[in-house]
Parts: C-alpha cells; sequence; structure tokens
C-alpha cells in the first residue's frame, strides 16, 4: 500500500498530466477556432501572432510576456494560461466554455504556486477541473 507521501505525489503528478492534456487540447482548439475565423490553417509565425494581437482589440487582458510570446506565432510555447486567454477573449465562448476555462486556469495556477510536488486527495479533488 503506498504511503501518504507518494499518494500526494501521485495526486500532483496526475493533475500536471491532466493539465498538460488540456493545455494541448486549448491549443488545438485555438487552431480550429483560427482555422474557422480566416479559412486558412495557423501557421506558427509572427504574421499569425499578429493577427491574433489584432483580434483582441487591444482588451488589455495580456501581460507583457504574453504579449511577447504570442507576437511569436509560436503555439507550441504558450502555455495553459495563455491558451485560455485567447479563447476566453476572442470568439464568443458560451458560459460553459467561459466556466471551464476558468476552472483550468485556477487548477493551473494553484499547482503552479505549490511549495511542493504534493497535493493531498482533499486539493486534489478541489483543483481537477475534468471531474
Amino acid at each position: 500500500m503506498p504511503s501518504q507521501a507518494e499518494d500526494t505525489e501521485a495526486n500532483y503528478r496526475r493533475l500536471r498530466k491532466l493539465l498538460e492534456y488540456a493545455r494541448d487540447c486549448l491549443q488545438s482548439q485555438l487552431q480550429a477556432w483560427w482555422l474557422q475565423q480566416y479559412a486558412s490553417p495557423w501557421a506558427d509565425s509572427p504574421e499569425c501572432g499578429q493577427k491574433l494581437l489584432d483580434a483582441l482589440n487591444g482588451s488589455g487582458v495580456l501581460f507583457g510576456n504574453q504579449e511577447k510570446l504570442l507576437r511569436s506565432g509560436q503555439t507550441h510555447k504558450f502555455d495553459l494560461s495563455l491558451l485560455a486567454l485567447l479563447l476566453l477573449h476572442v470568439g464568443t465562448p458560451s458560459a460553459t466554455t467561459k466556466k471551464h476555462l476558468h476552472e483550468i486556469r485556477s487548477a493551473r495556477n494553484g499547482t503552479s504556486h505549490l511549495a511542493n510536488d504534493r497535493l493531498d486527495d482533499k486539493t486534489f479533488a478541489a483543483a481537477c477541473p475534468l471531474r
């Protein structure tokens, strides 16, 4: 039977894996939105990044480092927070989609600032946006 320390480490690893998967899904969603919006596939290029930045219409939702990443157009470098933010502010996401995007960002932010790589069962259950 695993020890409590092993359980808490396993919870942390499981949540990190779920968030990695969520990040990949959000990247695919952004690229699908782009295809629908512009009738051409996303190209990892500064031109696409600038066009997406223009679509935000100076909304002021990005931090400087996020804007720099967006300008690069390299979606494989976009983190989960940036992808969620973009999906929240381009197009018209449903209320349910907005709720899930906020839950995912919250879970990511919660694990990014932990003092160690452990989550007890209660914290894991509360943080897991995909339950």
